[in-house]
């Protein structure tokens, strides 16, 4: 696999996730894609649990920025630090940090996320 093509796929979503682009972002993954988001939780399967987790992380925010820190390429894999702040629907700020690993098929498509972050965190800033 082209180091350039795994980071290009990476790159495309979070530039959906910038954009609030759920269909830019869906056409990111594999039909049969996995998502352990986070790392602990049940596997969210295909392209239909992927949009239902999209709308339930990306749905509640106004506005949301993903800034990847750091990127590491290795195979078909990446491996992201990244920190997501924005404004909650409810005006609440909102900023966590977190690593995704994510596993890129030969098509180009993300097959697999494993997703390293502590959701309650993010919970806890939107109900103050």
């Amino acid at each position: 696999m082209n180091p350039e093509t795994v980071k290009k796929t990476v790159t495309d979503l979070i530039a959906a996730i910038q954009t609030k682009n759920h269909n830019a972002w869906l056409a990111c993954f594999a039909e049969d894609a996995v998502s352990h988001n986070p790392v602990g939780t049940p596997p969210i399967r295909g392209l239909g649990g992927l949009s239902q987790m999209y709308e339930k992380l990306v749905g509640v925010f106004k506005d949301i920025t993903f800034t990847a820190e750091s990127m590491f390429v290795a195979g078909n894999e990446v491996a992201v630090k990244y920190t997501l702040s924005g404004q909650g629907k409810n005006g609440r700020l909102v900023s966590v940090e977190g690593i995704n690993v994510y596993e890129v098929n030969d098509r180009g498509k993300i097959q697999t996320i494993r997703a390293y972050w502590h959701p309650a965190e993010m919970v806890a800033q939107l109900k103050k």
